[in-house]
């Protein structure tokens, strides 16, 4: 599943999708269960964490356990859907964005976003068939002046951009350039290349959170 960063904003859209596919669930028992689907005993947990810190946390759902709880709460087999379909929506907070190869305007756009969120910039360049994929830390302020925030290292990067290669997404013969603190993928496909621009922010963005607990 998808990474998200918990955020008002971002949990009220997921909630949003699943009361449009399912319109009898309590609102109550909907964020009950997103709360399980992204790793909390309740609510109330899910709120204490993303307000422990000026940068939410970064959850990944977990698809069983939102519909088991909804089955807990007296609705079996409901899925996942909502989940899945909120972010292919678009999020109000998102992690990363994508433009068109040359959209200038739109990469700039993306960048001012990042530079007032304070969070890696993580972005998708779409050409007609692959896409190159870049990231930097040059938007995070607290990257450059926390003593305690570290880059990522490059060999996890390269690693996990190797086991997408080995899954077969090497069509296209992409080619990794850089570091941990800035670089780029050129020669993705897009659903690779969404894979691993949710893998790269978490690793820019983990130290920054961890830091500032």
């Amino acid at each position: 599943m998808a990474a998200l960063l918990l955020t008002f904003a971002n949990l009220q859209a997921v909630k949003t999708a699943a009361q449009r596919a399912w319109p009898d669930v309590k609102s109550s028992h909907i964020t009950e269960a997103l709360a399980a689907a992204y790793g909390y005993r309740t609510h109330a947990a899910a709120l204490a964490d993303l307000n422990r810190s000026a940068h939410p946390p970064l959850v990944r759902a977990n698809p069983s356990a939102f519909s088991e709880r909804l089955s807990d709460l007296g609705y079996p087999d409901r899925g996942s859907t909502p989940l899945v379909q909120a972010l292919d929506e678009g999020i109000p907070d998102a992690i990363w964005s994508v433009c068109t190869s040359g959209d200038i305007n739109a990469a700039n756009r993306w960048y001012d976003q990042c530079r007032r969120r304070n969070i890696p910039r993580v972005l998708i360049q779409t050409r007609q068939k692959y896409c190159l994929l870049e990231w930097d830390s040059i938007t995070m302020d607290d990257s450059v002046l926390h003593p305690k925030i570290r880059s990522p290292d490059t060999r996890d990067m390269f690693r996990r951009f190797q086991e997408k290669m080995q899954l077969g997404a090497g069509e296209g013969n992409p080619e990794f350039y850089g570091n941990g603190f800035v670089g780029s993928i050129d020669g993705l496909l897009l659903s690779p290349a969404r894979e691993l621009a949710d893998d790269f922010f978490e690793m820019l963005y983990g130290p920054l959170r961890s830091a500032n607990l």
